[in-house]
């Protein structure tokens, strides 16, 4: 009866027009910093449970030892050592 009264709603976004994505810095920081912000949180989590394991340890447990740890366990996984684990 007054559906002539009402004016058709224009679509959000027309088919030409784009919507650009969001970034907290840029396109490439984003990645990087969402990848530095977990490793370091791991490292924490990491070098705090061992130091509570380990409390007469404490002082040698740091954030490099963690590292080269991990690094000499990648290292035997990518070689095959833990296959039959």
């Amino acid at each position: 009866m007054y559906e002539h009264l009402e004016s058709p709603k224009p679509p959000l976004f027309s088919k030409t027009q784009s919507i650009m994505p969001v970034y907290l810095i840029s396109r490439i920081a984003d990645p990087l910093f969402a990848l530095a912000m977990g490793v370091s949180a791991a490292l924490t989590r990491i070098r705090r449970d061992q130091r509570e394991q380990y409390p007469e340890r404490a002082s040698e447990i740091t954030y490099g030892s963690i590292v080269r740890t991990s690094g000499h366990r990648l290292q035997r996984w990518w070689n095959g050592d833990f296959q039959d684990v």
